[in-house]
């Protein structure tokens, strides 16, 4: 599974009832231990606190952990907020490279911060 997001919005249709629901081991899983150039901490809190927030009425465990009443709130709070948003590799490439050819653009290469004339030692006051 890649897309987190739509999978669990698919399992709050098919299975508005699941209390127990573990993701570890999918490509689409924020998994800081086996991608963590990708992924971070922030990157698994904000997944657990978005699937907490779709799933709140029957989700008692998620992944390898019980679901606090902390949680909860903060789901409740901020969860509709933090869908994850990726690119495909080739989106990706696009849009960095227009990003390049319009700071190119923007900047003039021939600027030098050093004075334009030379100076003499003497002109020193």
């Amino acid at each position: 599974i890649e897309d987190i997001d739509s999978t669990v919005e698919k399992i709050k249709e098919c299975c508005p009832n699941v209390t127990y629901l573990s993701l570890l081991g999918n490509p689409g899983y924020p998994d800081q231990l086996t991608d963590p150039i990708s992924n971070d901490e922030a990157d698994y809190d904000r997944y657990r606190l978005y699937v907490i927030h779709v799933l709140a009425g029957s989700l008692r465990f998620l992944d390898s952990r019980p679901v606090t009443s902390s949680e909860r709130k903060d789901a409740l709070a901020r969860g509709k907020f933090l869908r994850t948003v990726r690119f495909s590799e080739e989106e990706s490439q696009v849009t960095n490279q227009l990003e390049f050819d319009e700071i190119d653009t923007m900047m003039d290469l021939t600027y030098s911060p050093l004075p334009k004339s030379i100076r003499n030692p003497h002109d020193h006051k």
